[in-house]
């Protein structure tokens, strides 16, 4: 439950979402997309407080079981779907070229033509971002975005996310994972009991509270 979320995100910056399980992340995250609908407090979008049902056309969800959300017959048909009913402005060689670009960068050029769900999960979780980030939505949120994947497709994602953020997107991320936090996130919010108790920035002394709030020792393995 969510006692005291209030937090502001701007575009531009990439924010992880951190604390204990029940802390609050995931219905913080629900909240922001219009999936769970709050008794108190509000969710605004530049100013303006829309209803909750209008919410998804302001922010996208990628959760952490993406095959509810896959709904093609292909990863490729997938990625022009999401150009074709998102936000980004269309490239020179249009939705064809810019989908290639996107199985090149995500490393889906092998699986283009399979169905979404005979894929594994951590090549769901890749094509789920994939479509996340070409919805051009202007706040996304991902739900554990490096569940099910190796260290090297980590480094992948977190490029995306930080090419996605350098674009003027406001990303979200639910995560435990100290790696990914330190290669894409530009700030901290600690949830405890319901409550933002902390915004820390990814650096200098502020990496020890950042490791305590996710439950680790040591340092990051730069991805």
């Amino acid at each position: 439950m969510l006692r005291g979320a209030g937090l502001r995100l701007d575009a531009g910056t990439v924010t992880a979402l951190v604390g204990r399980n029940g802390a609050g992340k995931t219905t913080l995250s629900r909240c922001l997309v219009g999936l769970h609908r709050e008794r108190a407090g509000s969710v605004r979008f530049r100013g303006e407080e829309p209803r909750r049902r209008d919410r998804p056309e302001h922010a996208y969800l990628v959760m952490q079981e993406t095959g509810y959300q896959l709904f093609s017959d292909t990863v490729r048909g997938e990625l022009l779907g999401a150009l074709t009913h998102g936000g980004l402005r269309p490239a020179p060689d249009g939705a064809d070229g810019q989908a290639d670009r996107a199985l090149a960068r995500f490393g889906l050029e092998d699986i283009a033509e399979r169905h979404p769900l005979s894929l594994s999960g951590g090549q769901r979780q890749r094509l789920a971002i994939a479509v996340g980030i070409l919805q051009g939505a202007r706040v996304l949120v991902l739900d554990e975005p490096t569940s099910g994947l190796d260290f090297g497709t980590m480094g992948r994602v977190a490029d995306e996310v930080r090419r996605a953020r350098d674009a003027g997107a406001c990303i979200v991320v639910v995560t435990h994972d100290y790696e990914f936090v330190c290669a894409a996130c530009d700030q901290v919010a600690v949830l405890e009991d319901g409550v933002v108790s902390d915004v820390l920035p990814v650096r200098g002394e502020a990496l020890g509270r950042i490791r305590r709030a996710i439950g680790i020792d040591g340092r990051a393995r730069p991805l």
